[in-house]
């Protein structure tokens, strides 16, 4: 990366107003080429335990007093330089903190731009301390809850969409091409390396809004991907399972302007497999994979011990394969009933295989407010699925908005803003049942966007559901880069007023069930 190795101009760049720099690496046999190299470049390089991390930070810093600053980097993030480590030290001394640390989107800087800065004292403090193997191994952890982790302010900074890591394929080419535009990869200043980033032909002009749950950053949308996997999902789905290559373009599109979960499911066709596939062939690995386990609709009610447990530990690693991963990160029930059924035995084996490590956190999908009460009230629950959308007046029953505002660690994610798609069609293409009139729901979904003045229907139903308190995130399924475009920009438009969500609520409170549940429509 401008003519070097990246690591190298991590460092020289971050000493490119004089301070000293260290690179602290392990003392694997797989790390000799890179101390070498570092050295061979006239930088300075420690070696500990390669999982040990905060152990290298105190070798690295054992000559160094109290009240001096540390600034750790990593070295696949190339954009800070001196001036942008000097402008987070004289923050976090001017605000009087031990530790101080940026946080993209929050801060305005593309995601890649980052640093942390603490006091020796502030280390030294949380060294004598019982360390978790986390803390060790990502080194302020600890820090930030002993003193708080304040997070900079930079002025004018505007570019939370661009991305200036190189976690990927796609990352490394962004930025190997800008630098081959840089005279002086250097000494260019972080702010212009930034602009000349947004103007790169193909850079995300927009990021869709998020918030700060105490899980972490949520963006608005979250990507479904039933229309990547199965061959013809959905009621109104014309243009059917997309490619190879147009499946890792809708994946990349979606984590690029902001998306930072993706939904699947083992029943969902290959989804789990593409994903996998893009993962390891290159796509962010930022984005939380959320899966859920088969419906296990082979498995008989009777089933002995060993059947059901070999039954969820085959799905279960079933979906670790496809991912290519060694953890899975989200699992939910894809039924909410087997959280009891057969003794409780499926949702026990799930808790193991949870603390053996290979789930990180479990979930449930759910059909009803009653199902999502019962999944609240188990603690083991940090992630809900829910259908949610205009018509759907059942979630705004008092013991559901009870339930759910005691548990804001929960991620809710709202499915069916579209209801399958029918909420944007015709008439004619929605289904038939009694206690309904498809063409006066229509009529009237057209008056109120008309009336509130909203782009159209599509426009409508997501700014309904971002406009809830219930749902963190509406989880959306597409079949072509277009609709993933069309429903990231409304992502971005205003939500509606309290006033005009209580209106749609007036004008839908009586939607049967036979409409609202896909799974009974004829």
């Amino acid at each position: 990366m401008g003519g070097m190795p990246l690591v190298v101009l991590s460092a020289l760049r971050a000493a490119n107003t004089g301070s000293s720099v260290v690179v602290a690496t392990s003392s694997e046999v797989e790390d000799e080429i890179l101390a070498d190299t570092v050295r061979a470049h006239g930088l300075k390089c420690i070696r500990g335990s390669l999982n040990d991390v905060h152990s290298r930070f105190l070798v690295a810093s054992e000559d160094m007093d109290d009240d001096e600053w540390i600034v750790r980097l990593t070295a696949d993030n190339c954009f800070p330089d001196g001036a942008f480590i000097a402008s987070l030290v004289d923050q976090a001394i001017e605000r009087g903190l031990q530790y101080l640390g940026t946080s993209s989107p929050a801060d305005g800087l593309p995601y890649g731009l980052s640093a942390e800065v603490f006091t020796v004292r502030a280390l030294r403090a949380v060294s004598k301390t019982n360390l978790s193997e986390s803390d060790r191994e990502h080194v302020t952890p600890a820090i930030k809850r002993e003193f708080g982790a304040e997070v900079a302010r930079m002025e004018a900074a505007s570019w939370p969409q661009l991305r200036c890591t190189v976690d990927t394929k796609s990352d490394y080419f962004r930025l190997l091409t800008l630098f081959s535009e840089i005279p002086a990869p250097l000494q260019t200043a972080w702010r212009e390396l930034c602009e000349q980033l947004a103007r790169q032909a193909g850079a995300a002009q927009f990021r869709i809004p998020w918030k700060q749950h105490p899980s972490g950053i949520v963006g608005a949308i979250t990507l479904g991907t039933a229309q990547i996997g199965i061959q013809q999902y959905g009621r109104v789905n014309s243009k059917g399972q997309p490619s190879h290559k147009e499946a890792y373009q809708l994946l990349d599109t979606a984590v690029r302007h902001g998306v930072t979960h993706i939904d699947t499911a083992s029943a969902y066709g290959n989804a789990e497999q593409r994903i996998g596939a893009h993962l390891s062939a290159g796509l962010a690995a930022e984005p939380t994979i959320i899966t859920k386990l088969d419906p296990l609709a082979d498995l008989a009610d009777g089933a002995t011990t060993v059947e059901v447990i070999n039954a969820v530990e085959a799905s279960v690693y079933k979906s670790l394969h496809a991912l290519q991963v060694s953890q899975l990160p989200v699992l939910m029930l894809h039924r909410w009933n087997h959280y009891s059924s057969h003794g409780g035995l499926i949702w026990k084996t799930l808790c193991r295989l949870q603390e053996e490590g290979a789930i990180r956190q479990l979930g449930a999908s759910v059909s009803s407010p009653m199902e999502a009460i019962e999944a609240l009230e188990e603690a083991s629950v940090t992630h809900l699925q829910i259908p949610f959308n205009l018509l759907d007046h059942r979630w705004r029953s008092e013991s559901f908005q009870v339930a759910r505002a005691s548990r804001p660690d929960v991620v809710v994610y709202g499915r069916s803003a579209y209801l399958q798609g029918i909420l944007i069609a015709e008439a004619d293409a929605w289904p038939t049942g009694e206690g309904y009139d498809a063409k006066q729901i229509v009529g009237k979904l057209d008056s109120l966007v008309k009336y509130f003045g909203r782009k159209g229907r599509a426009d409508l139903c997501i700014a309904y559901a971002q406009a809830s308190d219930l749902v963190d995130t509406i989880v959306m399924g597409v079949e072509t880069i277009a609709q993933l475009n069309e429903n990231l920009l409304l992502g971005c438009q205003p939500p509606l007023s309290q006033s005009e969500v209580q209106l749609v609520n007036d004008t839908f409170c009586d939607a049967p069930v036979c409409l609202l549940d896909p799974s009974q429509w004829t």
